[in-house]
């Protein structure tokens, strides 16, 4: 939650021998809740030297990418993870040959509302969870009663009978779907850090249901692949493929990994394409861009393999910005 996110980075502030990798950037959502980057590299390392990776948790229902985010961070600082056992990796090392900047909750305002910890699939059915997801309108035709999806409304306008956690307030009125509005905190702060690192990389972090299917997590290409240059094509996809490889070492009691990367994970209708191009567009053009998706609100994939398959996510994208460094 919003609380202990803050709570922690504070620590890890106070603590000169963390602070000494560690910068932290904030935005202030209208609701009053700091939205962080954490910036983590060693700093006696020149950025010529280094890869940059981006990673985010765009939407405030997904929680399990920002528990990743945290411990991989606390890992990165400290070399161990939050409940104190040792990294499995050589941190310093990766320090060395990365900038890795962690946006783990891109929306605090809308996780704030949410009910619980976690969604395990045992409190709520999945339309109980997509309406706290998008809100409640007994009216939509959708037969949850799942509100609508939009990258921008405004109360004047419309108004669900309950709001839904994914959108961000932006002002009294207006609200955004956090990874389709240009005017959010996510793609704000995304824009502000872009320009003084240039990533090399960007990964997003995100959960979905799984519905009538035997997997439970998959890796997806950008929205603008089919258009992109066959050497940043062959980027995405090899870095999609290495998820998948990464998600099936930990055996299938953890991970049903679709095999092959998805194309792109939404509708590719024309009004979600171009919320994404108005968000993304001219990242994708030029630096690496991949998304995960994790299985949420199911018991088949309980809090600790929700959490295991992002983190693996997390680090397979770190060692592998590693491997790519000058």
């Amino acid at each position: 939650m919003p609380h202990q996110v803050r709570q922690q980075v504070a620590r890890w502030q106070a603590d000169p021998a963390c602070a000494r990798y560690l910068q932290v950037e904030t935005l202030q959502q209208y609701t009053g809740e700091p939205v962080f980057a954490l910036v983590i590299t060693d700093p006696q390392v020149p950025r010529t030297a280094k890869q940059v990776l981006w990673c985010c948790v765009p939407h405030a229902h997904e929680p399990a990418g920002t528990a990743a985010c945290m411990d991989v961070a606390h890992q990165l600082l400290t070399g161990t993870d939050l409940r104190g056992r040792p990294a499995a990796r050589d941190v310093a090392a990766l320090l060395r040959r990365v900038v890795v900047i962690l946006n783990p909750d891109a929306n605090p305002g809308g996780r704030c509302w949410a009910p619980v910890l976690w969604w395990d699939g045992s409190r709520y059915t999945n339309d109980e969870f997509w309406q706290w997801m998008r809100g409640v309108d007994p009216e939509t035709a959708d037969a949850s009663g799942m509100w609508l999806r939009l990258a921008r409304w405004s109360l004047r306008e419309r108004s669900p009978l309950r709001r839904g956690i994914v959108y961000e307030q932006l002002n009294e009125h207006e609200f955004v779907e956090p990874n389709r509005d240009p005017g959010s905190s996510l793609v704000r702060l995304f824009r502000r850090l872009d320009a003084r690192y240039r990533f090399d990389r960007s990964l997003h972090l995100h959960q979905t249901e799984f519905v009538g299917s035997d997997r439970n997590c998959f890796s997806g290409l950008p929205v603008r692949y089919p258009e992109l240059p066959p050497p940043l094509q062959e980027r995405n996809r090899s870095w999609a493929e290495a998820l998948i490889r990464a998600w099936t070492a930990l055996g299938p009691e953890v991970a049903a990994p679709a095999p092959e990367p998805r194309g792109f994970s939404y509708p590719r209708d024309p009004q979600t394409v171009a919320w994404f191009t108005a968000c993304w567009g001219e990242a994708q053009g030029r630096m690496a861009d991949v998304l995960v998706e994790v299985q949420n609100n199911s018991p088949r994939t309980p809090p600790e393999h929700q959490l295991l398959l992002e983190s693996t996510a997390l680090w397979c994208s770190i060692e592998g910005a590693a491997a790519d460094a000058p």
